[in-house]
């Protein structure tokens, strides 16, 4: 047995080293061939970043100039701004209510509401008219607009300049990373992005856009570094994972053996035995065969509960056929005699005694019947005699109401019966009007039975004996009772029965019996 278990546990060993280096090596091309897409799709948004960056400054900065050329007002002082004096042009605007520099201003509020822009100059024949800043212009991005158009008299301007400076440390962030490195370039700028050591990179290839160039370069370590780090770390991962399975084995060997020996001891020992088996008891951390020595433990102590249950119901059988005997004393002398008076009653029409004494012999005749298996509806029939009973002797003051919904099923004879007997021995309150609702309902899994009184309820300790009663594990009680009921339903039905019993505020008590149906194998 040793022999073989080593032999088991060495090939186990050797398919699950196998098993896990190949996966952990196919999981490693596939992270590096996911590492590459993730790589080329940050190429494609930084570039595509870069173009959304120059479209936007190029379609502000033609807002930006459109709109000046739309104020009349600024094209009128711009072309004052040029052409006149100084002191001159500031009279003119404070007669106007325009501010002194008007024109520098206006180009101020464009600065102020823009997050890009950081500053604007202008010039005049190559001469540079005024320069305004937000913040100095160490990395930024320059378009340029002529606008000669904007003066009245063009003759002495022929060549009016905006220059508009665009902040790129935002992009530069957005783009910067490891794997690439771009540059763009026109006519007026030769701008790199990000601060790199340019010889870890290599040129890649230029992308064309609105008279601008992207220049691409790739880190040429980078796909290298990429690929030895995911495979180190694959190789360290395998090490490390088959020196633990190793010592695990080794480890857990140990106590196998003493599992699987104190496993085989009980089984042997309870192979002898009807009753009273010995339960499996393992030490050591859980495994498989902690697991099956549960499995047996749970299979033994299902087979003495078995055993137990159908105990029980001899039990039970022998001592309800002992009762029918004891009452089956002379049944004929019994019902003739009963008969005899319900008819001297009729006959001298007093028809609520003769119904009453009928009902009567009803209820012993069903009680002294042999049957111990009856149906739902005789039960059903005998409760509403018995109920019919105690309504005539309490004038009336019983009201109950019994809806069945379920259209066939066997039940032990007396096993709904205690309820009724229950509300009439502690629900009924004398000198006040008294109800009892009684349901039997049929779901698609379970049938539902449930008592519910206007009574008085009970106390806490009354409940909590009822509820001790069910659970504890002793024979039957000599007395028919709630608890008693319940106990014979779950005998009976060798299923899932569930009970709830408690008091409702301002109703009364209320019991519940919910009996699972057999599934079917």
């Amino acid at each position: 047995m040793n022999n073989d278990i080593k032999q088991i546990l060495l090939r186990y060993f050797v398919s699950m080293a196998l098993f896990v280096i190949f996966i952990i090596i196919l999981f490693s091309f596939f992270f590096l061939n996911v590492k590459q897409l993730e790589t080329e799709e940050s190429r494609t948004e930084n570039l595509e970043q870069i173009m959304n960056f120059l479209e936007t400054t190029q379609q502000q900065t033609k807002v930006e100039v459109d709109e000046l050329y739309q104020n009349l007002i600024f094209r009128n002082n711009f072309s004052d701004y040029l052409m006149l004096p100084t002191n001159q042009y500031v009279e003119q605007n404070l007669s106007q209510g325009l501010g002194s520099k008007y024109i520098e201003e206006s180009f101020q509020n464009i600065l102020a509401n823009s997050n890009t822009l950081i500053g604007i100059t202008a010039y005049v024949n190559s001469e540079r008219l005024f320069q305004l800043q937000k913040k100095p212009k160490i990395h930024t991005w320059l378009t340029t607009k002529n606008i000669t158009y904007l003066i009245n008299q063009t003759e002495d301007y022929k060549n009016v300049l905006l220059y508009f400076y665009y902040d790129l440390n935002n992009l530069s962030l957005k783009v910067s990373n490891d794997s690439f490195h771009y540059v763009i370039r026109n006519m007026d700028n030769d701008v790199s992005l990000g601060v790199v050591n340019k010889e870890e990179y290599q040129y890649e290839n230029t992308i064309e856009y609105q008279n601008v160039r992207i220049l691409v370069y790739r880190n040429k370590a980078g796909s290298l570094f990429i690929a030895a780090k995911i495979f180190g770390t694959a190789i360290i991962i395998i090490i490390l994972f088959l020196i633990t399975i190793w010592f695990s084995l080794q480890f857990s060997f140990r106590s196998y053996l003493q599992q699987y020996n104190s496993i085989m001891n009980r089984l042997k020992n309870n192979s002898s035995r009807t009753t009273d088996f010995e339960i499996i008891e393992i030490s050591g951390k859980e495994g498989d065969l902690q697991r099956i020595a549960h499995e047996i433990n749970e299979s033994i102590i299902k087979r003495e509960e078995l055993i137990k249950s159908e105990y029980q119901n001899i039990l039970l059988q022998e001592r309800v056929e002992l009762s029918n005997l004891q009452h089956q004393i002379d049944p004929h002398f019994l019902f003739n005699n009963l008969e005899f008076i319900r008819m001297k009653a009729f006959l001298k029409n007093d028809y609520e005694i003769s119904q009453f004494i009928f009902e009567v012999s009803q209820l012993y005749r069903y009680s002294l019947s042999k049957a111990a298996v009856i149906s739902l509806d005789e039960e059903i029939s005998m409760m509403r005699t018995y109920l019919n009973i105690y309504k005539t002797r309490d004038d009336g003051n019983i009201h109950f109401k019994i809806d069945n919904q379920i259209s066939e099923l066997n039940i032990p004879k007396f096993s709904l019966q205690p309820f009724v007997e229950n509300y009439i021995k502690y629900g009924v309150q004398k000198n006040s009007k008294n109800y009892l609702l009684i349901k039997c309902l049929e779901l698609d899994n379970r049938y539902i039975f449930s008592f519910l009184d206007n009574g008085k309820g009970t106390t806490i300790e009354t409940l909590q004996e009822i509820y001790r009663k069910i659970e504890e594990k002793s024979h039957l009680e000599k007395s028919i009772g709630i608890a008693n009921s319940i106990k014979r339903l779950k005998l009976f039905y060798k299923t899932q029965v569930d009970y709830e019993i408690k008091n409702i505020p301002n109703h009364g008590f209320f019991v519940k019996i919910t009996i699972f149906k057999m599934k079917n194998v």
